[in-house]
């Protein structure tokens, strides 16, 4: 961080520097799109849809399943 804030301070224009990206485990070179996706990865796979995409790549008679019966999935 001590090296972005002194590239700030030397800038023709105001810029802040974050420590957010240097507080997570993101690999050397990832920045603020790839923290983002990650995010979204984790929501999505942690959701009921993302949970039964999971389920159905294991095992697609699931898929069969729900379409057999025209199950819905349905989260409140």
């Amino acid at each position: 961080m001590k090296k972005w804030c002194k590239i700030a301070d030397n800038a023709c224009f105001d810029i802040r520097v974050n420590s957010v990206l240097e507080s997570t485990n993101l690999r050397e070179g990832d920045d603020i799109a790839d923290l983002i996706v990650l995010a979204k990865q984790q929501n999505y796979n942690n959701s009921p849809q993302g949970i039964l995409d999971k389920l159905i790549s294991k095992n697609s008679i699931f898929s069969k399943l729900i379409h057999n019966f025209d199950l819905v999935l349905e989260c409140n």
